[in-house]
């Protein structure tokens, strides 16, 4: 991690934040936030300072990107997704996430954290750093590029946005001194060997369930069997209105525009500046380092303190004589396959061994140069660069048609989005105007009538919905591998509604039928998970009219099969973390029906296969843990804050979606 600290503050305030985690729950008191937004809208104010409505707005955005990412996850995994079953709100997440930046941004403040220009400039130039971590800002299509950022596209982001580029500066400045303070939390984290054995048990020990299925059908048939009264109708109906609700419809248009028939021709130059500006795409020979290393094997984890000062100990001989690090490796180092060659590995591309020995071995700057001691999977290193070999890239012949194809999509999103920004001043005085300027440039019309924003919605559905009034556009992304610029325009909104009684009776009717019956799956689901250690299964199967099944086996690092019993409506995420022989879980599937699922058996710990993948889950055990450490001493700088948010401004909050995402 890069020194952000002064020399002299640095322990103080590492002890500071180990102690505020370990006494936060006995915190009091607020600290001032510095949160350096400048809209003149405030949404929310915590401890008498102001997030700002377009920092919300920004940050539901953001929100809605990410639920778009886990319902494809969802979807590869093969599992059905849900977003209200899940329990997600989205605008209480924007809002809970506003306050942790501003409670961690206050502790920031409070320690003095400083951080160089050189280190922030180098983050505001790292396309990854920019995709995980700023995408409230930036949309990740933008990131994505082979040919490197389009910092032209980018400043045109953030001026919609009513940014600068000094203001988005201040923000990730902001936002990697947040990343300080969770990284010194993080060092007081501990992981105790109970929990590392807890998820091996469930990710990698086979366990064995009975499944009782209870037929939903067989229910929903015995409360159809009774009359319903208007008087109990009209009461469901009242009580229970949004169910009934009519969605919103929208019409629209969008235009499809071809860059082809804006008909660009690249000059030489505008290529030639291109393939030098992104010369790093079109690598023939990656750049390769020559190295030596020295490998300390931890064979044991109480080994590791004493490894590595015996790693400390020789590193400081080796600054001292870096002439000896052949002779040291061939003596020392546990990888027997290079000491007999004083550890020489010979010439690293990235990509072709671990990421934090490729991280160590790149930043070495001159041939001869040894790395402090740094851990990878199979121990601790150290590493002497011998030397470096260029990169090579293929000549400009050899990739003209690529870098003019490329220059021909950039140049396009400019003028286009140029294009827009006139269209959209036009539009003020001349409706027609995109109608018109579309006819011009022969752009293909696709009409969305009465079009409804759903799960199976495409995108230019869901682009309409995002449109806050009619006659206004929104622009979506180009691919980034080029293609075609689609314009969307609301013509026609029809509010949602609720159908008076007597018009959906018949619709009300089945939706109380159906409710009495979940109701009763939910009583019969308690009962039986109460019998299940009493009774044997196949008693209750008959007596609950339900089926069984029998699971053998089931082993949490089965992808493909755990993929294949989710998709069958298992509760695949309550059964594996079962630890207990006899315990039960229940749920329902899709089709209502109840599941009762017990776990019969489970395979003995197998001490020696867990210590050899325990490796392969520290790592998540040790981020989850994480994250309860800092959502606790958030929540604990919570308790002592002052928290108001904007009633009229929460009102009118909606998401923020730049005309000018191009």
């Amino acid at each position: 991690m890069i020194n952000v600290f002064s020399n002299r503050s640095y322990r103080r305030v590492f002890t500071a934040v180990a102690l505020i985690t370990v006494a936060s729950m006995a915190l009091t008191g607020g600290i001032f936030i510095l949160l350096r937004t400048r809209s003149r809208r405030s949404f929310l104010t915590v401890n008498h300072h102001e997030v700002s409505q377009a920092d919300f707005r920004r940050r539901m955005s953001a929100q809605e990107r990410r639920l778009e990412l886990l319902r494809m996850q969802f979807a590869q995994a093969g599992i059905p997704f849900d977003s209200k079953m899940l329990g997600i709100d989205l605008k209480q997440a924007a809002i809970q996430s506003l306050i942790s930046d501003a409670l961690l941004d206050e502790v920031a403040n409070d320690l003095n954290i400083r951080l160089g220009y050189d280190y922030v400039a180098s983050k505001i130039t790292d396309p990854n750093f920019l995709f995980q971590e700023m995408s409230d800002y930036i949309p990740p299509y933008l990131l994505a590029s082979q040919h490197g950022l389009d910092f032209n596209n980018i400043s045109r982001i953030l001026r919609g946005q009513g940014l600068s580029v000094a203001d988005f500066e201040r923000h990730v400045e902001e936002h990697l001194k947040l990343q300080q303070v969770k990284e010194l939390i993080a060092a007081s984290l501990y992981v105790p060997q109970f929990l590392l054995k807890a998820q091996y048990m469930q990710q990698f020990a086979g366990k064995k369930y009975t499944v009782l299925t209870i037929p939903y059908e067989q229910l929903l048939a015995r409360e159809r069997a009774s009359v319903l009264s208007d008087d109990e109708l009209k009461k469901f109906y009242e009580q229970s209105k949004k169910q009934f609700t009519v969605p919103e419809t929208r019409t629209g248009v969008a235009w499809e525009f071809d860059p082809a028939r804006y008909a660009i021709t690249p000059s030489e130059k505008d290529v030639e500046h291109y393939y030098e500006a992104h010369k790093a795409s079109y690598t023939q020979n990656p750049a390769q380092v020559e190295v030596r290393h020295i490998l300390f094997k931890v064979e044991k984890p109480e080994d590791f303190p004493t490894v590595a000062a015996h790693a400390e100990a020789v590193h400081q001989e080796l600054v001292r004589e870096p002439a000896s690090f052949a002779q040291k490796a061939k003596e020392i180092s546990d990888d027997k396959a290079t000491a007999k060659d004083g550890g020489l590995i010979g010439l690293v591309a990235r990509g072709t061994r671990d990421a934090e020995f490729e991280q160590v071995a790149f930043k070495l700057k001159n041939d001869g140069e040894i790395s402090q001691p740094f851990q990878t999977k199979d121990g601790i290193e150290i590493v002497q660069r011998v030397s470096r070999k260029a990169a090579s890239y293929k000549p400009l012949s050899a990739v003209r048609a690529e870098v003019e194809k490329a220059v021909r999509q950039t140049l396009f999103n400019r003028i286009f989005a140029a294009d827009m920004e006139r269209i959209q001043h036009e539009m003020k005085q001349n409706p027609k105007a995109l109608e018109q300027f579309a006819q011009t440039k022969g752009a293909k019309r696709v009409d969305l009538a009465s079009a409804k924003l759903g799960k199976d919605s495409n995108a230019q559905v869901e682009r309409l919905f995002k449109i806050q009034e009619v006659g206004e556009l929104s622009i979506m992304p180009v691919a980034k591998d080029g293609g075609s610029a689609t314009v969307i325009e609301l013509t026609k909104i029809a509010k949602s509604f609720v159908p008076p009684f007597d018009q959906i009776k018949e619709k009300v009717t089945s939706a109380l039928y159906r409710k009495k019956a979940d109701n009763r799956m939910r009583v019969l689901l308690a009962e039986v998970k109460q019998q299940v250690n009493k009774r044997p299964m196949s008693e209750l199967a008959q007596e609950f009219h339900g089926t069984l099944r029998n699971i053998d086996s089931l082993k949490g690092d089965e992808t493909d099969r755990v993929k294949k019993l989710a998709a069958e409506g298992l509760p695949i995420s309550q059964m594996l973390p079962m630890e207990r022989t006899g315990s039960a879980v229940t749920n329902v599937d899709e089709q209502h029906n109840g599941l009762v699922v017990k776990l019969d058996a489970i395979e003995p710990f197998n001490a020696k296969d867990f210590e050899a993948k325990k490796a392969a889950f520290t790592g998540s055990v040790e981020r989850e843990l994480h994250g309860r450490l800092i959502q606790g001493f958030i929540a604990s700088l919570e308790r002592s804050a002052t928290l108001s948010i904007n009633q009229e401004e929460q009102a009118d909050s909606q998401p923020y979606y730049p005309i000018d995402e191009i």
